[in-house]
Parts: C-alpha cells; sequence; structure tokens
C-alpha cells in the first residue's frame, strides 16, 4: 500500500473544504471479467437507441418531405 502524505487543514484555503487522499481503486482480474459485459450491455443499448432515434427522425422527414412535395 503506498504512503500517502498528511495534509494540514491549514492549508486549505477554502472554508469546509476537507482533504480526503483515498487511495485508487485498480481493477483486479476478477472485477474487470465482471464489468466487461456489463459496458458491452451498455454500449448497445446506447447504440439500439441512437438507432431507433435515428430510424424515428427518418421516417418524420420522408412524412414531411411527401406532405410538402403533395402541395406543389
Amino acid at each position: 500500500m503506498p504512503v500517502v502524505p498528511a495534509v494540514d487543514a491549514v492549508e486549505l484555503e477554502d472554508p469546509g473544504m476537507v482533504a480526503a487522499l483515498t487511495a485508487l481503486k485498480t481493477p483486479t482480474p476478477a472485477m474487470a471479467a465482471r464489468a466487461a459485459p456489463v459496458v458491452r450491455r451498455f454500449s448497445v443499448r446506447i447504440a439500439a437507441s441512437r438507432t431507433r432515434i435515428l430510424v424515428s427522425v427518418s421516417f418524420l422527414v420522408l412524412s414531411m418531405l411527401r406532405k410538402l412535395a403533395g402541395r406543389r
């Protein structure tokens, strides 16, 4: 575990600020294996959502263009 130097409360400029030094959480192989499918599912959901939005906007634009073409 790395040694972290202590911070005096006097060094802080803003009142009410607290110096909270925490050690970084490095991913272990078990955590990395668990996190990868979650990230993949999240990415797939976002991509699917973008696709649905793109399709719906495309249909909206096409319908508007058809209405404008019909008025001429």
